[in-house]
């Protein structure tokens, strides 16, 4: 039985980065066995695409799922180092085309109507977690799997509906080694839950 889940965005390079930096913190804890969805999907033959190998990927996560003790999910999202397909409006999704100007995440910069010129990029990571993760969240709280969520985002507010379904929510690199540190000596999770704002 695996220890931990880990249900997590890999879409970009920076998510990879950030994935690979969970592993590897729990490969260093010989206590701990984790199963990365990211990893496993690297040792499938076959074409991703092609309907039989997705359903095995899928049949093989749900499958981890359901034998791991703990998901650990990590709930941001970031932007690739490059750009960003979509424009983000005042109000809603809009998609706005500029001769010459790539694409890229953009929010308004003031008053009036939305155009290009009045946009800025948006720093840092995107403000939905990623939907696989979210899925994946559901499903674990649906077995009764204690969650922790992992953010690299200062404390502010959270999905209420993530917040109430985790045990711990771990803010930071420090906050995680002394997470991966108590699993590793089968300690507990904290327990205390979400004191923050939620949205």
């Amino acid at each position: 039985m695996r220890d931990l889940y880990l249900a997590a965005p890999f879409f970009n390079e920076r998510e990879l980065a950030v994935v690979n930096r969970i592993c590897g913190l729990c490969q260093s804890r010989t206590n701990i066995c984790l199963f990365s969805p990211f990893h496993y999907n690297q040792t499938v033959q076959g074409n991703i695409q092609d309907p039989i190998i997705r359903r095995k990927v899928f049949n093989d996560n749900v499958r981890e799922l359901r034998d791991c003790t703990e998901i650990l999910a990590w709930i941001d999202r970031l932007q690739p180092s490059n750009e960003i397909g979509v424009y983000l409006c005042e109000e809603k999704d809009c998609q706005i085309t500029t001769p010459g100007l790539n694409p890229r995440l953009l929010r308004p910069t003031g008053e009036g109507q939305i155009s290009a010129r009045n946009l800025e990029p948006i720093k840092g990571p995107l403000c939905q977690p990623d939907l696989g993760t979210v899925w994946e969240l559901g499903y674990g709280y649906a077995l009764q799997k204690r969650t922790a969520l992992f953010t690299l985002e200062p404390p502010g507010n959270l999905n209420l509906m993530l917040t109430e379904a985790a045990v711990e929510v771990i803010h930071g690199w420090e906050q995680l080694e002394d997470y991966l540190n108590r699993k590793a000596h089968e300690m507990p999770l904290v327990g205390a839950g979400w004191t923050g704002g939620v949205e």
